[in-house]
């Protein structure tokens, strides 16, 4: 149990068993809703306080993610690495 001052924190197995939904919806839900996560390798964790306060304000439209032109770009560069490595790949065992 939480002390004071202490979040208490829920999974996100148990908020997707709980909202019907996959990791990405629990995740869209909790960042419109401003859940703090807490993520370490595959356990992941929000802010349970957080997340249910808020959830119930939040009855419209979930937001949208905005994604900065520099990180979009960062990302395709990304891809287009991997997709370049895994050609030179295919190339080498032939």
């Amino acid at each position: 149990m939480a002390t004071y001052g202490e979040p208490e924190w829920i999974g996100l197995t148990v908020l997707m068993e709980m909202l019907g939904t996959d990791a990405n919806g629990v995740r869209r839900v909790a960042r419109d809703a401003g859940a703090e996560r807490y993520k370490l390798g595959t356990v992941e964790v929000y802010d349970k306080k957080i997340f249910f306060s808020n959830l119930g304000k939040k009855s419209g439209k979930v937001k949208k993610r905005v994604i900065s032109a520099d990180h979009l770009a960062k990302m395709k560069a990304g891809k287009a690495r991997v997709a370049r490595e895994e050609a030179d790949k295919k190339k080498k065992t032939k």
